[in-house]
């Protein structure tokens, strides 16, 4: 059987116990910040399904941009027949580089649609 320790103006407590677990509860509550598929420009938040036009109107013209095609090939049976269909997909990538005390956000459009966010190093800007 653990003793009663005397706490705060003399009351008997359990012990750290309690203090711990409302700790928890505390720190539970308080909500936790996450991109989640966006990133803030200024005081405009940016989200995954943007266009680049709306990305560019938020943020401004990226520092570089890199754009790449792959393609994408399915297979579909039509007639009883099975047929392969190779569709190009269009890629790009633009980092924006916000300053040496901020960190550069490389996000990634597909087929014009904003569909990744990534952090980078600190900017040299």
């Amino acid at each position: 059987m653990h003793p009663l320790r005397l706490g705060l103006l003399g009351r008997p407590t359990l012990g750290p116990l309690p203090s711990l677990v409302t700790f928890a509860l505390i720190i539970g509550a308080v909500p936790v910040a996450r991109a989640e598929g966006g990133f803030r420009c200024g005081s405009r938040l940016v989200r995954n399904g943007e266009t680049e036009d709306d990305v560019a109107s938020k943020c401004g013209d990226p520092d570089a941009v890199r754009t790449w095609t792959e393609v994408r090939t399915e297979s579909v049976w039509e007639g009883g027949r099975k047929i392969e269909r190779s569709t190009p997909i269009e890629y790009s990538e633009w980092k924006y580089d916000f300053g040496r005390d901020r960190l550069q956000r490389y996000i990634t459009f597909v087929e014009g649609r904003l569909t990744a966010v990534r952090t980078g190093e600190y900017g040299r800007k």
